[in-house]
């Protein structure tokens, strides 16, 4: 029961991770007892295997630890392949001439190295693909650039909206029902389908017997009203008249 509470901690392991290829040393060393005890002469002495594995396994480990590092988000399972290809054979070919330079014969320098390739290879095989990180929400809108109480008036144009502040004309970021929703709050109506006005800024409500039909400016414009949004300028055509 005692044991059955026990869970490795993620981090921990994560934190680990890059340092697992460490872990050739000493399996390394055992494979080499194993092969002196079943096909060589016999144990060979501990300094000496000592010796044996850090300059023949050094190679694997830095092949290794080279993997770890450069393992992308996105890769594909083809590319960590031949990533482990290249890299298992730079460390196959090393290590089998680090074994040469250390006295071994040819048997011991390529032929006991090959389980080490393809156990690279295996590794490579079963090794967690990494995905690509969730985009995270992102909206082409952004917040209003100047104060409402400047804005005159604001009119559409594709994925922005013009702020006209009767000197100059400030760019927003924004689509026209964003804008509405923002402006609104300060005082501003919808009156087409690319305009917005302060209504502080009316100065006067031309209208037909339909409704509304145009406003003009105390800046000195004049803005169609479309019969879509006649409806908005109610309050104000009535003080107008």
């Amino acid at each position: 029961m005692i044991f059955a509470k026990i869970r490795p901690d993620s981090a921990l392991l994560a934190n680990a991770r890059p340092f697992a290829p460490l872990l050739f040393f000493p399996a390394g060393a055992a494979y080499c007892m194993l092969y002196d005890l079943t096909i060589g002469g016999g144990l060979i002495p501990l300094s000496e295997l000592l010796s044996w594995s850090l300059f023949t396994l050094s190679p694997w480990v830095a092949g290794a630890l080279i993997f770890e590092r450069a393992v992308q988000p996105g890769d594909t399972r083809r590319a960590l392949l031949l990533r482990a290809l290249v890299l298992g054979t730079s460390a196959y070919l090393l290590s089998a001439g680090a074994t040469l330079m250390l006295g071994g014969d040819g048997e011991r320098a390529f032929f006991t190295r090959l389980p080490l390739l393809a156990a690279a290879m295996l590794l490579a095989a079963q090794y967690p693909l990494k995905a690509l990180p969730a985009a995270s929400p992102t909206t082409d809108e952004e917040a209003l650039p100047v104060f409402p109480e400047q804005v005159i008036y604001a009119s559409g144009a594709g994925n922005y909206v013009e702020l006209h502040l009767g000197n100059r004309t400030a760019i927003w970021r924004q689509t026209m029902s964003g804008a509405e929703a923002t402006l609104r709050k300060a005082g501003f109506v919808r009156i087409h389908r690319s305009y917005l006005v302060s209504r502080q800024a009316i100065r006067k409500v031309a209208s037909n017997r339909k409704g509304p039909v145009e406003v003009a400016l105390v800046s000195g414009q004049c803005l169609p009203v479309s019969a879509r949004y006649a409806s908005n300028l109610a309050p104000t055509a009535a003080r107008s008249a």
